[in-house]
């Protein structure tokens, strides 16, 4: 079942995209990086939309979402630098976020459904195109972004505790 986040999620949640970073060796940051996974309130309303994929159990087993952002200058897959120096893809309005599946719960359409859920968000706002940034180990992921209409038109070094290189994807909804 895929389900709107609400903010009791919290703990669900960050133990979903934990066991992804524990198998990917990635660190983890609980006070820091990922503290937001514990708050999924600040995807939500003004901010974003967020949901999350349970099992017959209850057991969070996928989360993702999108983060409204003000319009990136400048052409669709062109890059430029917020205000903070990150690396941005023009022309986008929101990002995909969180999006992580645990390995037991991969392959049954999950992503593909949140990404749906994505869309419709972002169609319903107005947008056009949204920004993708994904590490570039996560080869799944890519292809299911890709079956989507991304397209790969930048990198960059994450901001992440590891310092992931990352691709940019630029989905244009059509």
């Amino acid at each position: 079942m895929i389900r709107l986040a609400t903010p009791e999620d919290g703990l669900g949640i960050a133990a979903n995209v934990k066991e992804v970073f524990d198998e990917y060796g990635f660190i983890w940051e609980e006070e820091d990086y990922n503290a937001d996974l514990f708050h999924p309130e600040v995807y939500l309303g003004e901010n974003g939309q967020f949901w999350v994929a349970e099992d017959e159990d209850g057991i969070i087993v996928g989360c993702g979402g999108i983060a409204w952002h003000d319009t990136i200058p400048g052409a669709p897959g062109e890059t430029a630098l917020d205000e903070e120096g990150v690396i941005r893809i023009s022309a986008t309005g929101g990002g995909v976020a969180r999006m992580y599946v645990r390995p037991r719960a991969r392959h049954r359409g999950i992503a593909s459904q949140i990404m749906r859920l994505i869309d419709g968000a972002a169609r319903e706002r107005g947008l056009e195109h949204v920004e993708i940034w994904s590490d570039k180990k996560f080869d799944d992921a890519h292809r299911l972004y890709q079956k989507f209409g991304a397209k790969i038109v930048a990198d960059r070094i994450s901001t992440d505790p590891d310092q992931s290189p990352e691709w940019g994807f630029i989905w244009t909804l059509t």
